[in-house]
């Protein structure tokens, strides 16, 4: 904020600023606009407002600066995108991202710096800069529309990833670009080869500084135990602090530091973080992401209106239409030339996810932080800036408000064929509850008796309609009997990784035992999303290679077993441990599939089917394990057992505290004592007491 205020007067503008962009969302909400979108012009026209109030006259100057981008408002929205991002969905589709995001980026600059060259009056060294500068994409208004939409998934992380890593290349070239002008280094092999490493080591040190900081956070914040305030508190040290030693010490890329930083997070948060952390921190990113980019956005309609319509010595109009044609020819180039190349049958990017990419390549927060940062003394800075407050304004009113009729066009704004059998399947399920109410109520006969029957009558005959819906859909439909198979077979998975979670949160096993099984469990789901239902021989495959670990293969040797007995038992322990909860999850899986109405139906038979065959492979690798050391497989149940029925108290504790049937107090002692004995167990103790 270029206005000078005191310490009462920030947080008066912060007041005023917050009420504006709230109400305007609600507004918003309601019209079903990208509020992003909508809080520019709401921000020009506030600006215009404050002209004819005098005591408002400070505010009227409030506008977007390098370092309120940099510095407070960017950690935000990247450490939120990358804690809360789809990161198994984002390595799948990793080289795409890349590849739009660092050759595409570098392509974008040369092409539109070089329309500027030609076209405008701007020198070789200013077009270039405008260049780097103007081509990092910022889809957040195109990301929420997605949301309101229902978007496929995978056109969300390519839009999504791509603006992740584009906005760290985009910050490197910018500055790789300006140096060599400020330098007036002339263009050679050499020169390009030097800004390349200079580039690579600016964008990869990032990413491990980041990691290497999220990994040593990962180890502190379980030590604050189940207190989301510590947790949320060590988070923004985290990504405010990684950014600040990436960019201000280390001179490399703090974009790309805080990714690896929420990304490293979000890995290891999954095991080592509650339920309830994992919620709060996820709440508290999410509001802090809505606090940045009202601040960008709403102070960019400020900002608009005090730069941007301010024509005494600036841009021309020719120069803002020249620099808005030459942005879209360039992203055509790149999306178009590029995306074809990238995947093949399935996973090839369609024509109409192209198109989308193209046309919602806004631009937004790291182009205004990179303009303003250039020196007040540069003789072209007043031109390039209004050049670029006029594309981003071009590109959210223009090609942010007509990105859903782009997306229409391609029917992309339709649910996915297994969202929409899903839904249907959850109607079904819906209403067979529903019935279900209607009959309790009817025992207690609290209602007229014709009413409840007569709601009955209607229930079954839309309970009815729905099963002849599903009849005649999947009979003639191989497309949606296909979904219909991967939504049980996807059910199935995710009732088998839950068992996986509350056993390892029992403590039956540990985090690295935990990992395999996500990883036997990936495997699987990913032939789910790859539209390939599971085999029973690639299973079986999965199981031995599961089998084969390098512990399992070192205890399998007698002179291991005879040498190191404690070993031995830590991995016999912790292998029966692992067939246990694969046991328990086919049965809850079994369980599961007994609930379906329609389990005569051959895509629940054959799920039924697969899951037996499974649970006969996992009974024959317990009778081997057993085969090699009775008793030590003896020692290990004993152990599981105890921890599965401590797990049980631990849980009934915690529940009775949450519920407010036990103080807090006493429920911290009783909650020791069973942790206490868990420990004793742990070391070979199995007191009970």
């Amino acid at each position: 904020m270029s206005v000078d205020l005191s310490l009462l007067g920030r947080v008066e503008t912060m007041l005023f600023l917050l009420a504006i962009a709230t109400i305007s969302a609600i507004v918003l909400k309601k019209l079903k606009m990208p509020y992003t979108i909508g809080l520019v012009p709401v921000g020009i026209a506030v600006a215009l407002l404050l002209n004819g109030m005098p005591r408002l006259a400070e505010f009227r100057n409030l506008q977007l600066g390098q370092e309120l981008i940099m510095y407070v408002l960017l950690p935000a929205l990247i450490f939120d995108a990358s804690v809360n991002i789809d990161a198994k969905l984002l390595r799948r589709n990793l080289y795409p991202t890349l590849m739009l995001a660092a050759p595409g980026l570098v392509i974008a600059t040369v092409v539109t710096g070089l329309a500027m060259y030609l076209l405008t009056p701007l020198g070789m060294g200013p077009s270039m800069i405008f260049g780097a500068l103007i081509s990092a994409t910022d889809p957040v208004a195109v990301i929420s529309l997605f949301e309101m939409v229902g978007a496929p998934r995978r056109l969300r992380i390519l839009v999504d990833g791509e603006s992740l890593f584009n906005d760290a290349t985009a910050i490197a070239m910018f500055n790789l670009v300006f140096k060599m002008v400020v330098a007036g280094t002339a263009l050679s092999w050499s020169a390009v080869g030097e800004g390349a490493i200079d580039f690579c080591s600016t964008f990869f040190i990032g990413i491990l500084v980041g990691a290497f900081f999220g990994f040593l956070m990962s180890q502190v914040m379980p030590a604050a135990g189940d207190d989301p305030h510590i947790q949320v508190a060590l988070s923004i040290v985290l990504a405010y602090g990684t950014f600040l030693f990436a960019d201000r010490v280390l001179h490399v890329s703090g974009v790309m530091a805080v990714l690896g930083a929420g990304v490293v997070t979000s890995y290891f948060g999954t095991t080592r973080f509650s339920e309830r952390v994992r919620n709060y921190l996820h709440d508290f990113w999410a509001f802090m992401s809505f606090l940045a980019n009202s601040a960008i956005f709403l102070l960019l309609g400020f900002t608009e209106e005090n730069i941007l319509f301010d024509f005494s010595g600036g841009a021309t109009l020719r120069m803002v239409i020249v620099a808005i044609l030459a942005i879209q020819v360039a992203r055509a180039i790149v999306v178009f030339g590029i995306c074809p190349f990238l995947g093949r049958g399935e996973r090839k990017i369609s024509f109409g996810y192209q198109a989308v990419m193209f046309w919602g390549g806004l631009r937004g927060a790291v182009p205004l932080a990179l303009v303003f940062s250039l020196p007040a003394d540069m003789p072209e800075r007043h031109a390039i800036m209004q050049i670029t407050l006029a594309v981003v304004l071009f590109t959210l009113l223009v090609q942010g408000l007509t990105t859903r009729r782009m997306m229409a066009l391609f029917r992309l704004d339709e649910p996915e064929l297994l969202s929409r059998v899903a839904a249907r399947f959850t109607l079904l399920r819906a209403r067979r509850r529903g019935l279900e109410e209607l009959q309790t109520l009817e025992a207690i006969k609290a209602f007229p008796l014709d009413s409840l029957k007569s709601l009955e009558t209607e229930y079954r005959d839309k309970i009815e309609a729905l099963h002849r819906e599903f009849d005649n859909s999947s009979g003639a439909d191989p497309a949606e009997r296909r979904a219909l198979a991967l939504l049980v077979w996807s059910r199935a998975a995710e009732v088998e990784r839950g068992a996986y979670l509350r056993y390892f949160k029992s403590g039956l096993f540990s985090e690295r035992v935990y990992r395999r099984l996500l990883r036997l469990s990936a495997a699987f789901i990913d032939d789910l999303e790859h539209f390939v239902l599971p085999e029973a021989d690639a299973d079986c495959r999965r199981l031995e290679r599961f089998r084969c670990s390098w512990a399992m293969r070192c205890v399998e040797q007698v002179a291991v077993r005879r040498w190191l007995p404690r070993f031995t038992f830590r991995v016999i322990r912790d292998e029966f441990a692992a067939l246990l909860a694969i046991s328990i999850g086919i049965r809850q899986v079994l369980d599961e599939l007994e609930t379906i109405r329609e389990k005569e139906r051959p895509e629940v038979v054959a799920c039924r089917e697969f899951y037996l065959h499974r649970s006969r492979l996992v009974g024959d690798e317990l009778d081997r394990l057993t085969a090699l050391d009775a008793g030590l497989v003896e020692r290990s149940q004993r152990f599981g057992l105890r921890r599965m029925v401590l797990a049980t108290e631990l849980e009934t504790v915690e529940g009775a505290v949450a519920c407010g049937a036990l103080p807090e107090s006493e429920g911290e002692k009783l909650a020791a004592r069973i942790r206490f004995r868990q420990a004793g167990l742990e070391n070979g103790s199995p007191a009970i007491g």
